[in-house]
């Protein structure tokens, strides 16, 4: 099983940087992208992904944190959401 990757930054270039990192390894593939907030929760709740890799500011993690329903991943017993720099987002 390959590890599904979403990708959330504000920035093509970061996320196009590590795309073409995480393509050239064969167990990880991403799933999808995101620019911002909304479309990160949108994108999480609809793919499911096993990593979300968010370099967002601390400011749009704290809305991810106020307005993402975690329960659908609370089944998975070592689910922690970290951000990119290894802070936890919300417990």
């Amino acid at each position: 099983m390959r590890t599904k990757i979403l990708l959330a930054d504000d920035h093509k270039i970061i996320r196009d940087g590590l795309r073409s990192l995480i393509e050239k390894e064969p167990n990880m593939e991403v799933v999808a992208e995101a620019c911002d907030a909304a479309t990160t929760v949108q994108k999480a709740k609809e793919l499911m992904p096993h990593i979300l890799l968010s370099i967002f500011p601390c400011r749009t993690s704290t809305v991810l944190k106020q307005h993402s329903d975690h329960s659908e991943y609370a089944k998975y017993k070592n689910y922690r959401p970290i951000d990119a720099l290894g802070s936890q987002i919300c417990k």
